[in-house]
């Protein structure tokens, strides 16, 4: 008489249902899939008991949500469970969305799932089972989803403070230009004439609007390092003439004369040109 076993008393079935993990046990009947079955947290993360799914075919218990034209859960698992089936290997499938059934008046609920369909082999070597295992990231997929959101409206919204901030500063310093222009204007051509305190108080708004302006160039100069600035064609010819075209009154005020050959177009950020320009023709 043969001696028993260790292995004779293991109750595999018991072991298999209470395994930490979403299982299910699949006949190789394509394209019924019969579940023949299920471990206790498959049960659980897929709203079911064991008796109701139990000796029922895959897609009967788990169809595609109705209430979604676009559900691809039913045709995606049925195509891997084919790929194994043909190639006697493990299949593991991208990220699904595969709603559940909620077997309540709401319906489905919706869920992500990572699938690993692999396949058991009987003592003649043929398929005698497909284990289904699958991996509940519904949270990983929404919180994913959530960040993206947050982070495209983050751009949007630095986007529009990027532009925010250069309309503002080109719009700032076009007065601030004219303030420095009047007030070395007043500087030099009344100084003669008027007294000491009103002479300081023109060089106070002259440091002033230095300033001021010296600030905007740093915010500025601060959102162009935010982000790569690509280099376009610029006509300097253009950009020189808006730059004397401030300077006007100075200009006429030292009744200068200012000689420039035709002026190329060439690529360049057009604020740092416009500021080249200007800087020196004011400093000349």
């Amino acid at each position: 008489m043969k001696a028993r076993s260790p292995q004779d008393d293991v109750d595999f079935q018991s072991i298999f249902e209470s395994v930490p993990g979403n299982y299910l046990i699949l006949l190789p009947d394509a394209p019924v899939y019969t579940i023949v079955a299920v471990s206790d947290a498959y049960a659980a993360a897929t709203l079911t008991e064991r008796e109701q799914i139990l000796c029922k075919g895959l897609f009967e218990v788990f169809p595609d949500n109705p209430e979604d034209p676009d559900a691809t859960g039913v045709s995606n698992l049925s195509a891997s469970l084919e790929q194994v089936l043909l190639h006697r290997l493990p299949h593991r499938m991208a990220i699904q969305k595969y709603d559940i059934p909620t077997g309540d008046d709401k319906g489905f609920e919706e869920r992500y799932w990572s699938p690993l369909n692999t396949p058991v082999f009987g003592p003649g070597g043929a398929i005698q089972y497909v284990i289904h295992q699958v991996e509940d990231v519904t949270e990983k997929v929404k919180t994913a989803d959530a960040l993206e959101t947050q982070t495209e409206e983050l751009k949007r919204t630095n986007a529009r403070l990027e532009q925010f901030v250069r309309v503002s500063s080109h719009d700032l310093q076009e007065p601030l230009r004219k303030i420095r222009t009047f007030a070395d204007l007043l500087h030099h051509r009344c100084g003669n004439s008027i007294d000491k305190t009103a002479l300081e108080m023109s060089r106070k708004m002259m440091e002033s609007a230095e300033k001021m302006s010296a600030r905007l160039k740093d915010l500025l100069a601060y959102t162009y390092l935010q982000r790569e600035v690509a280099f376009i064609p610029i006509d300097l010819q253009e950009v020189f003439e808006e730059a004397k075209e401030e300077l006007s009154l100075l200009i006429e005020e030292k009744q200068a004369r200012i000689n420039v050959e035709p002026l190329p177009v060439t690529s360049g950020i057009k604020h740092q040109l416009h500021q080249l320009f200007f800087n020196l023709l004011y400093n000349a």
